[in-house]
Parts: structure tokens; sequence; C-alpha cells
């Protein structure tokens, strides 16, 4: 009886070890272009796979209609597809979302758009406040961007700048401490990503190619659209 116990005890052992190892295992080769393909029946051409590390790809296509549309996959006990589009308007993949470091400024631009330069934005509006107990706080505006210029490829991926991690975390720690909505409310300060567009004289135009289009997460990813505000928009935020 002593002996039977021992080898269910094994067995049960085994298993479990195997499950660990199934559940926990290294990610395999990522899907070749034509497997790709086949998941994302509206694209006809691939034009890069991109790792922002080893569990999240990112995936820009052409699609049949020749639109431009990007997909992003994640490792979770095989490769799934969680989110796609036919739309190249940037898209923000926080992918783990406490650590901002983990962030990704995602993009495919139409070429009939004739962009030469896009502009992103990390805003906020200056905010004051009085409390019922007759607290007075102000919080005061933020307006920063960087501008990432085209090459001969419509498609990119940016990690978000220093400075941008830096105030995330910090105002984080503050939306903790204060319940402040980091993410758009109403009411409060939150944080704004934005973005628009220049051509090749430095002129502010209209991606209507790019930003038209539907675009479908699924599960509980976080993955937001960056709001389009022409310059006029932008300068409400010095106010």
């Amino acid at each position: 009886m002593k002996r039977k116990k021992i080898i269910i005890s094994i067995i049960s052992l085994l298993i479990l070890l195997f499950a660990l190892g199934y559940l926990f295992r290294p990610p395999s080769d990522f899907p070749s272009e034509k497997e790709l393909l086949n998941q994302i029946p509206e694209a006809k051409t691939i034009q890069d796979i991109l790792f922002l590390d080893d569990k999240h790809v990112y995936v820009p296509f052409i699609m049949n209609d020749n639109s431009y549309g990007m997909s992003m996959w994640v490792w979770k006990n095989g490769w799934r597809l969680v989110a796609d589009g036919d739309i190249g308007a940037p898209y923000i993949w926080q992918i783990y979302p406490d650590n901002p470091d983990s962030y990704r400024l995602l993009y495919n631009i139409h070429p009939e758009d004739q962009v030469s330069s896009i502009n992103f934005y990390l805003l906020r509006r200056r905010y004051y406040s009085v409390s019922f107990n007759d607290v007075h706080t102000y919080t005061p505006g933020i307006q920063k961007h960087f501008t990432m210029e085209l090459s001969k490829k419509s498609y990119g991926m940016i990690k978000i700048p220093t400075d941008w991690k830096e105030m995330i975390i910090d105002y984080m720690k503050v939306s903790k401490e204060d319940e402040q909505p980091i993410l758009p409310s109403l009411g409060g300060p939150y944080i704004e990503f934005a973005w628009n567009t220049t051509n090749q004289h430095g002129e502010e135009i209209q991606p209507h190619k790019t930003y038209v289009g539907g675009f479908s997460i699924t599960g509980s990813y976080i993955i937001n659209s960056l709001r389009y505000m022409n310059q006029e928009e932008i300068n409400l935020y010095n106010e």
C-alpha cells in the first residue's frame, strides 16, 4: 500500500512538472509570413516582423485594398493575434502598464498621404481645484513632443523618450496618492497622447488615408489610439 502511494505521488509530481514546463516554456518560433497571411486574410503583404520583446510582436501589413494596417501578437502558450485593423494611425501599447519603459508607439502611415514627419505629444492641461476642506491644489500643464522623420519605411516602432517615462512615473506616484486619473476622465488632470503630421515643406497636413479604418482588440491589453490634434488644439495646452 505504501509503495502504491509513493508511485502515485511520483506520477502526480511528474504531471505537475510537465504542466509547469508547458505553461512556462519559452516562446517558439514566430509564425512565418505565409502563416501570418493565413491568420490575417485581409492582408496581402507582410511588411515586417518587429519584436518589442521576446513575447510581444508588432506586424505591419498592406491590405488587399491597398490600405495600410497593423497587428499585435502576444506569446501566451502559443503566438496569439490580440489586435489588428486596417488603420495605420499611431497607437500606444502599454505592454506592462506599471512600467512606462515598456510603452511602444506603433504606426503605419499610408504613402499617399505624403507625410514627411510625425509629431508625437505628451499633454496635460493645467488644473486648479479646491477640496471640501478648502485645500487649494494647482497642477501645472504639460506639453512635451518629439518629431519622427519618415524614411523609406511607412511603418515604425518607437520607445517613448526618457523624459516622458520619468514624467509618467512621477505622475503615477502622485495619482496613486491623490487618487487622480492617469487616463481621460470626467474631471481632474490627466495625461493625453496625441499626434499630427507635416509634409516635406513643414506644413501640417491631414493624413486621411492613414487614420480612416477600424481596429479591434481581443482581451484586456492596453492598446490605445493617439488623438489627432492640429496645432491650434495643441496650443490650448499652453493657456
